[in-house]
């Protein structure tokens, strides 16, 4: 594929479904790759990203790619069934706040 278009980005910000970790590691290899990487996060109900996550392009492997922190006055909360707060790395559903 053709990454030239690259060649004069300096920050690209990408977002929307998860994040492909296949696409990022061949885009890393490439000589036209943007300096910085930037994986936004936010469900449509937030108009805008909701989190952030700068990707280290110069990683060698990503088997899959962060959503970051909360940007700006935001807060995050992964939550269970019953809206209890989990522990860090548990699964559950994500609010925003």
């Amino acid at each position: 594929s053709d990454n030239s278009l690259f060649q004069i980005v300096k920050y690209l910000l990408v977002g929307g479904e998860e994040l492909d970790a296949h696409i990022i590691n061949k885009l890393s290899k490439s000589a036209n790759k943007p300096q910085y990487i930037i994986n936004g996060y936010g469900p449509t109900e937030s108009t805008t990203f909701a989190t952030t996550y700068s990707i280290n392009i110069d990683t060698n492997k990503l088997s899959s790619i962060s959503i970051g922190t909360p940007i700006n006055h935001r807060t995050v909360y992964v939550l269970d069934e019953n809206k209890q707060p989990l522990p860090v790395n548990a699964v559950g559903e994500l609010y925003i706040g």
